[in-house]
C-alpha cells in the first residue's frame, strides 16, 4: 500500500507470449524453486526465475514472487500418508502412463497452497497483485502465471515400446477351410501337444499352436512357429488367444522382416472369419507385456533394482537423487557417475562463483548448469529437514529438496534430434554426446575465466589411445596406427563362458518341467532361478587383443593387396577407463536383440598385458605411401582413393558416402571394423558429411577466406585466424575453441604454428599434437550402469557407485545402500586408475 510506481516504466517489464521461454518454477542458477522456504523470483523482463540469493546477479527491477506448499487434504477417503493403498497391477511397460507403474501416488493426497506477490527492487518491496499494481505490470505477471513454463512435464514412458502396424495385415490371406474356433476358452488347446495355455491362433489358417519358450525356458513348445515354417512361411500373423478383448489383443508376426509384436488394424474382421467376436471376448491370459514385466520383476528387474531386499535409504552430500523427467534415467545414471568423480567435484565446486559471475545466460551455458548440478548433488543445501512433523510440511520439504535436471537436459541435448526427444536412449551414445558437449563448453570456459594452459577438459580423464598393429604377411613389415577413444567397447565371446555344462543341465531340467506342466503334473514349488552363461571380463579383454587375419589389405611394402595380421593394444591408460559391454546387437533380420549373459567382473584388474609398446626391436616398419603423412597421435591417412568395398559396407549400414570415405581414408583403408569405429567417434563432427578435401601438394595450407573473415568478426586478427584454422584442419568451430583456450599466450602459439615447416599438408601441426594422461594400468571398479529391457530404446537405467567403501544404488530420485550389487549385469563399467 502506498507503493511509488513512478520509478517503474513499461520498458522494465515484458508480457511473454505462448511461444516465449519462461523459466518460472525453478531458479536458473540453482535448484531453489517455488517449494523453497524463500520461494523464487521471476524477473518480469527476461522471465527467468532466481532464488533470493541471486537477485543482485539477476539485476531486474520487478519480479513475480512465488512460494508453494503442500497441505494434506481433509478427506477421510484419502487415507493417511504412507498407508498401504493397493495399486493396480501394471499392464503397460511404462512409468506414470495409463496401465503402467504409478509415478507418485502419495502426491495425490495433498493440495497445493500458492502465494504470489509482485516484488519491486531496490528495497525488496512486496505488493499484492491487485488494483494498486499498474496494469502493464499486472498483465506481465498474469502472463507468467498462465504460461506453461519451460519445464514441460513429459510423460514418463521409459518402458513403452512403439508397436508398428504389420505390412501383412491389410491384404492378409485367410483360408476357407471350414474351421471355427469355439467361443469357450476352456475348449482351446494346442493342436500338436494338447496344452491349453500360451496359445496362438494363426489368422490365415485357423491353426492353434503353443507359443515359443521364453528366455528362461517357460512359455510353450513352439508349435505355432513350426506351423508357420511347415506351411512355407506364407502365413505370418498370429494372435494370442486369451488376450483378446474389445480393445485389442497381442498380435505377432513371424515374417523374417518383422519378427516382433505388431498391430493388426483389421483384427476384428480377421477374428470374425474364424467365428470369434471381439466384443464378447474377455481376457483370460497375461499379455506379452505383462509377462515381460513379470520376468523382469522376478529376475533382471529384481537383480538390478535389488527390489526383493529392504535397502536402507541414504541422504547427504553426494547421496542426492535426480527426478526422472520421462525417459531420462539414462541421463540421470550418467550424471551421478560423473559427479562422483573427484575431478568433476573439484572443478565445479571450486569455480562455482566465477562461473556464475561470468555467465551471460545461464539457460544456455553448460558450465553454469554443471555448477548447478554440483551444488545440488554435492552440498547439503538440498538435504531435507527430517525433524518436521506436519505431513504437509514434510511433503513441501520433499518437493523443495528434489533435484530436477530439466534445464541441464534442455541445454545438453539442444539440436540433437534423438536426445532432445522424449524417447529412451542408449546410455553409451548419450555419454559420448555429453562428453563432447562438455569438452566444447569447457574450452570456451577456460578462456572466459582466463585459466592457465594446464587446465584440460573434463573429458580428457577418459581419453586414451588404441594401438593397432598391422603386419603384412607377405613382407613381414609392420604398420602401427593410433586412434583416440574414450570408451573401450568389448565383444562378449559366449564360447568363453565358464559354465556351459551347468546351463545345459538347467535347460534339460526346464524342458522336463515344461512337459510336466503340459500334463498338469508339475508341483507349484518345482521352480528354480534361471542359469545363465557366465563370461569373465578378462575373456572379453583377451578377445579385444586377439590377432585376426585381414584379407585385401593394401601393403605399401609390396605395393599390392595381400593378407595382414591385425592386433589391438592400449597405448595410454587414462585416469578412468570405461568398458562398454556389447550386450545389444542387430540380428540378421535387423531387429534389436539382447545377449543374455552374465559378466564376471573383478573389482580390481591389472591391464599390463594390454599395454602397447609400438615398434619393437627387430621389426621392420612398413614404408609410407607417396604423399601419405602419419602422426603418432593421428590415424595414418592414405592419399590413395578410399577402398570402394569398405566404403560400400559402411554405406550399407546407413552412413553417408562422404562420411564413409572420410572414415576409410582416416584409418588407412584398414578394414570395415576399424572404419566403423572411426565413424562412431566422428559422426557428430560438423564436416562428417562434407566432400573429402583434396590433399595434394599444399592445398590444405590455404585457409578459406570466408572462415578467416568469420573468426576475425569475433575480435581476432587475420594471422590469428589463419593459425587456428591451420591447427584445426580448417574446422571453424574447433578453430574458435583453439583461440579462446589459448588467450593468455595466443601470440606465441600463433607464431609457433605458422613457423612450423614440418607441416606441408595441414594434417599435422605442432599444436595439434594430442597429449594423453598415461599411468599405471592398474584399476579398481568405481561405478557401473545397468540397463533393464529388451533393447536400449526402452527399459530403465540405474547406477551403482562405490562411495566411502560402500556400494550405493542410484535409481533416479531413490538413493540407497546396495546389499548385493549386480556386478554381472552391467552395461557400462567405470574403472578408476590406481592413484600413486
Amino acid at each position: 500500500l502506498g507503493m511509488d510506481w513512478s520509478m517503474i516504466c513499461e520498458g522494465d517489464v515484458c508480457v511473454p507470449s505462448e511461444t516465449d521461454r519462461v523459466y518460472k518454477d525453478e531458479c536458473v542458477w540453482s535448484f531453489d524453486s517455488v517449494w523453497s522456504k524463500e520461494g523464487v523470483y521471476v524477473g518480469l523482463k527476461r522471465w527467468e526465475a532466481v532464488g533470493k540469493r541471486f537477485l543482485e546477479l539477476s539485476g531486474e527491477k520487478v519480479y513475480l514472487w512465488q512460494r508453494w506448499r503442500k497441505v494434506l487434504k481433509d478427506n477421510e477417503e484419502e487415507g493417511k500418508i504412507g498407508s498401504s493403498v493397493p495399486q493396480p497391477t501394471p499392464t503397460t511397460l511404462g512409468f506414470g502412463v495409463e496401465g503402467g507403474f504409478a509415478s507418485d501416488p502419495v502426491a495425490e493426497k495433498f493440495w497445493t497452497e500458492k502465494e504470489v506477490r509482485v516484488v519491486v527492487m531496490p528495497g525488496h518491496v512486496m505488493v499484492e497483485l491487485g488494483p494498486d499494481v499498474p496494469d502493464f505490470v499486472s498483465r506481465a505477471a498474469q502472463a507468467v502465471l498462465d504460461h506453461q513454463g519451460s519445464r514441460r512435464m513429459d510423460e514418463i514412458a521409459g518402458w513403452r515400446e512403439e508397436i508398428p502396424e504389420s505390412r501383412y495385415a491389410e491384404n492378409l490371406v485367410q483360408l476357407n477351410n471350414g474351421k471355427q474356433i469355439p467361443s469357450d476358452p476352456s475348449m482351446w488347446c494346442c493342436e500338436e501337444s494338447g496344452v491349453n495355455e500360451n496359445l496362438w491362433l494363426n489368422l490365415s489358417t485357423g491353426y492353434i499352436g503353443s507359443g515359443r519358450p521364453n528366455w528362461d525356458g517357460t512359455g510353450g513348445t513352439g508349435a505355432a512357429l513350426r506351423h508357420f515354417e511347415e506351411t512355407g512361411k506364407k502365413y505370418p500373423l498370429v494372435v494370442k488367444l486369451g488376450t483378446i478383448t474389445p480393445r485389442g489383443a497381442d498380435v505377432f508376426s513371424y515374417a523374417d522382416d518383422e519378427n516382433d509384436m505388431v498391430l493388426d488394424p483389421l483384427l476384428p474382421q480377421h477374428l470374425a472369419h474364424w467365428g470369434i467376436n471381439m466384443i464378447d471376448q474377455r481376457k483370460t491370459e497375461k499379455t506379452m507385456v505383462e509377462l515381460q514385466i513379470d520376468l523382469n520383476q522376478t529376475y533382471e528387474f529384481d537383480k538390478i533394482m535389488e527390489s526383493s531386499k529392504m535397502l536402507q535409504p541414504i541422504r547427504g552430500p553426494g547421496y542426492v537423487g535426480l527426478e526422472n523427467l520421462g525417459n531420462s534415467c539414462y541421463m540421470n545414471a550418467l550424471i551421478q557417475v560423473l559427479f562422483s568423480l573427484e575431478e568433476t567435484s573439484q572443478r565445479y565446486l571450486a569455480l562455482m562463483n566465477n562461473i556464475r559471475r561470468t555467465s551471460l545466460d545461464p539457460t544456455n551455458d553448460i558450465p553454469a548448469q554443471m555448477v548447478k548440478l554440483a551444488e545440488g548433488l554435492l552440498t547439503d543445501r538440498y538435504i531435507p529437514n527430517t525433524n518436521l512433523t506436519d505431513e504437509g510440511d514434510k511433503e513441501t520439504e520433499k518437493q523443495a529438496t528434489s533435484i530436477c535436471p530439466s534445464m541441464f537436459r534442455a541445454i545438453a541435448t539442444r539440436g540433437h534430434a534423438e536426445f532432445s526427444s522424449g524417447h529412451q536412449q542408449d546410455a553409451l551414445e548419450f555419454l559420448q554426446h555429453l562428453l563432447t558437449t562438455i569438452n566444447k563448453s569447457e574450452r570456451l570456459l577456460f578462456g572466459r575465466l582466463d585459466l592457465d594452459s594446464s587446465a584440460v577438459p573434463l573429458s580428457d580423464i577418459f581419453a586414451f589411445q588404441v594401438e593397432t598393429r598391422l603386419q603384412c604377411l607377405t613382407s613381414s613389415t609392420v604398420k602401427y596406427m593410433y586412434q583416440e577413444d574414450n570408451v573401450l567397447s568389448l565383444n562378449i565371446p559366449i564360447e568363453c563362458a565358464i559354465n556351459h555344462q551347468q546351463v545345459l543341465e538347467y535347460s534339460d531340467r526346464e524342458a522336463k518341467r515344461q512337459k510336466l506342466k503340459g500334463s498338469g503334473n508339475i508341483p507349484i514349488s518345482d521352480t528354480e532361478e534361471p542359469v545363465k552363461l557366465r563370461v569373465p571380463l578378462l575373456s572379453c579383454l583377451e578377445c579385444f587383443a586377439t590377432k585376426e587375419v585381414i584379407d585385401d589389405f593394401y601393403s605399401s611394402a609390396v605395393q599390392q593387396k595381400t593378407q595382414a595380421l591385425k592386433s589391438n593394444r592400449i597405448k595410454t591408460f587414462p585416469p578412468y577407463l570405461i568398458f562398454h559391454m556389447k550386450r545389444y546387437y542387430r540380428d540378421t533380420d535387423w531387429t534389436e536383440k539382447k545377449l543374455d549373459v552374465l559378466i564376471e567382473v573383478p573389482e580390481n584388474i591389472d591391464l599390463t598385458f594390454l599395454r602397447g609398446a609400438g615398434l619393437a626391436p627387430g621389426e621392420e616398419q612398413m614404408p609410407e605411401d607417396e604423399g601419405e603423412q602419419k602422426s603418432e597421435n593421428c590415424p595414418a591417412r592414405s592419399q590413395r582413393e578410399p577402398d570402394a568395398g569398405i566404403v560400400a559396407q559402411l554405406v550399407a549400414m546407413g552412413f553417408s558416402e562422404n562420411g564413409s570415405k572420410r572414415a576409410v581414408l582416416a584409418t588407412g583403408n584398414a578394414d570395415a571394423e576399424t572404419s566403423m569405429a572411426w565413424v562412431l567417434n566422428h559422426m557428430d563432427d560438423p564436416d562428417f558429411n562434407d566432400p573429402v578435401p583434396v590433399t595434394n601438394g599444399t592445398a590444405l595450407n590455404v585457409p578459406d577466406p570466408n572462415a578467416i573473415a568469420m573468426i576475425a568478426s569475433m575480435g581476432f586478427n587475420d594471422r590469428q585466424a589463419q593459425a587456428a584454422l591451420k591447427a584445426c584442419q580448417g574446422d571453424l568451430e574447433r578453430a574458435a575453441d583453439w583461440l579462446y583456450s589459448r588467450i593468455a599466450t595466443l601470440n606465441e602459439e600463433v607464431e609457433s604454428v605458422l613457423t612450423d615447416e614440418e607441416d606441408l599438408t595441414g594434417i599435422k601441426t605442432q599444436e595439434n599434437v594430442r597429449t594423453f594422461d598415461d599411468g599405471t594400468p592398474s584399476y579398481t571398479l568405481k561405478a557401473f550402469v545397468s540397463h533393464i529391457g529388451s533393447n536400449t530404446a526402452c527399459g530403465h537405467y540405474v547406477a551403482h557407485i562405490k562411495k566411502e567403501g560402500s556400494w550405493i544404488l542410484f535409481n533416479d530420485d531413490k538413493v540407497a545402500i546396495s546389499k548385493r550389487p549386480p556386478f554381472e549385469l552391467g552395461y557400462l563399467y567405470f574403472y578408476e586408475r590406481t592413484r600413486t
